[in-house]
């Protein structure tokens, strides 16, 4: 079976806040013109500038260390010349099973132990189970 990765593409510029004692990111607080990612917690993951003309960010999945973020949903928070947009992508790493029709998704979700999420978009319904 074939392992899909569900997550946007990577941008060049990508910030940290360092990390705290704890060896998590750290949140650089406030910012313009920029994007910052959190898991589903509110924990700051990692962010990035972003031109004052652009109107997208791109993200490898990774965290503000370099090390893959786990499967889940994570919060993307654009603010662009003061308008603060905040807006969600899903990560399905390693493990994660990819359904696209609402029959398998409900299959999917009947045996689903871990993290389940279920979009209907106009491609139709995708639904990731993450074990």
């Amino acid at each position: 079976m074939k392992k899909e990765l569900i997550v946007m593409a990577a941008t060049l510029f990508l910030f940290c806040g360092g990390e705290d004692e704890s060896g998590k990111c750290k949140d650089p607080g406030a910012c313009n013109n920029c994007f910052q990612i959190h898991d589903s917690q509110g924990n700051y993951i990692n962010g990035g500038s972003l031109a004052a003309s652009s109107s997208s960010a791109q993200w490898d999945g990774r965290d503000c260390n370099g090390d893959s973020v786990p499967c889940g949903r994570y919060e993307i928070e654009y603010v662009v010349q003061g308008q603060r947009v905040t807006t969600y992508t899903i990560v399905a790493g390693p493990g994660a099973v990819v359904k696209n029709s609402s029959s398998a998704c409900d299959s999917l979700r009947n045996a689903c132990s871990g993290f389940f999420y279920e979009e209907d978009t106009f491609l139709g319904t995708t639904c990731v189970c993450c074990e």
